[in-house]
């Protein structure tokens, strides 16, 4: 196959940190002596989230900072409501407290997100020299913002914000604009994301080469097989960096 034209990049859990934001502020609590999984964070962090692509207008100025405060001050305020019974939910009895384990939170989350800025900007800039750049992502309207700061701006031609499009993956119109606004076709493009469902499904569908981030560690690898045999992939990488070597 040749080098494709055009590349339409995830954000969070491919170009951020390699890892889904759930996960993340699993890890984060955690540090913070909170005995919460996966499952007992995902309603606050669903809700948080839903709540997020609702406010659109009173968050797309936000930079990363805040919109990781507006996600944690909601989870938090789920948690204290709806949280299982083992649920610490003194810790959250004071407006003073729920203040500091926001920012703890979010501070941590961010740090961990600045960490990998420098190595990202430095792929996209060889990877602008060979194709044409789009970010397509499930975000709260104010992606443009969260890329200038990371100074990925100057290499990324087109960004699609679910929020501000007023359509989310796996919804195949969100990768439709992209590639309109790009212009080019399907067939002289390729989709990169870590999520099979919502990036690489829609994407193949359209005719686009599918690449998947695969981030599991490889221990954990075998659990995603089933879904990988339904929704097959034309590349599996390991870390972002591997876009700049990919044999197309």
């Amino acid at each position: 196959m040749s080098t494709p034209l055009a590349l339409l990049l995830d954000f969070g859990g491919t170009l951020d940190v390699p890892r889904h934001w759930l996960d993340r502020f699993v890890d984060q609590y955690r540090a913070l002596g909170f005995e919460l999984d996966r499952a007992g964070l995902d309603p606050a962090f669903s809700h948080a989230t839903a709540l997020g692509y609702s406010s659109t207008s009173e968050i797309k100025g936000y930079a990363l900072p805040q919109i990781v405060e507006f996600l944690v001050r909601h989870q938090l305020d789920w948690l204290a409501e709806f949280g299982a019974a083992d649920f610490p939910r003194s810790r959250l009895a004071s407006d003073t407290a729920r203040h500091h384990l926001t920012r703890a939170i979010s501070a941590g989350f961010v740090e961990e997100s600045r960490a990998t800025v420098a190595d990202t900007r430095e792929l996209l800039a060889a990877l602008h020299e060979r194709h044409r750049l789009a970010v397509v992502s499930n975000f709260y309207g104010n992606l443009p913002v969260i890329l200038a700061e990371c100074g990925f701006a100057p290499f990324i031609d087109v960004v699609v914000d679910s929020s501000a499009a007023g359509i989310f993956k796996p919804d195949a119109g969100i990768f439709m604009i992209a590639l309109r606004e790009l212009g080019v076709g399907p067939r002289d493009s390729a989709m990169v994301g870590d999520s099979l469902d919502k990036d690489l499904a829609p994407a193949r569908r359209l005719g686009l080469r599918t690449v998947w981030l695969r981030t599991a560690p490889p221990d954990d690898r075998a659990s995603d097989e089933p879904e990988l045999a339904e929704i097959p992939v034309d590349y599996v990488i390991h870390s972002i960096a591997e876009l700049r070597e990919l044999a197309w």
